[in-house]
């Protein structure tokens, strides 16, 4: 070590005296810092592991977060899926109350209003909805 300190220091001053553009003189006086390179070289690459673990820390969040929105919208899309059928159901039911010849009976008439009138106010309430959300 005290050789290439020696080398590097006598490289120096013939470098600085040329006025140190020549560059094989200045890999000659790197000769010695290669061991502090090696050094910085090896410290880089564990921040460069430490970046890289972090940064999968950050996908692996955002992996969660979004295995958590798609729970969510699959039970909006349940949620869903079950007033549909139960507006299919109701739907038949009226069309089987209209169907009824005793439609002068005034409690089966207001039985298929009051269908009519919740399955308007449901669609419409989507239809709003969906509309704010999505103009």
């Amino acid at each position: 070590m005290a050789a290439s300190k020696h080398l590097a220091t006598k490289f120096e001053l013939v470098s600085n005296s040329l006025g140190g553009a020549h560059p094989s003189l200045n890999r000659m006086a790197a000769f010695d810092k290669n061991s502090d390179a090696a050094i910085q070289a090896r410290f880089s690459g564990t921040k460069k592991k430490q970046l890289v673990n972090e940064k999968n820390q950050i996908v692996a969040k955002e992996k969660q977060i979004v295995a958590k929105k798609n729970q969510i919208l699959s039970k909006k899309k349940q949620i869903v899926e079950e007033e549909r059928q139960q507006s299919e159901t109701q739907m038949n039911d009226m069309k089987i109350l209209g169907q009824n010849k005793n439609l002068a009976d005034p409690e089966a008439h207001w039985v298929i209003l009051l269908i009519k009138e919740q399955i308007k106010n449901k669609w419409l309430a989507c239809a709003y909805l969906n509309a704010a959300t999505y103009p």
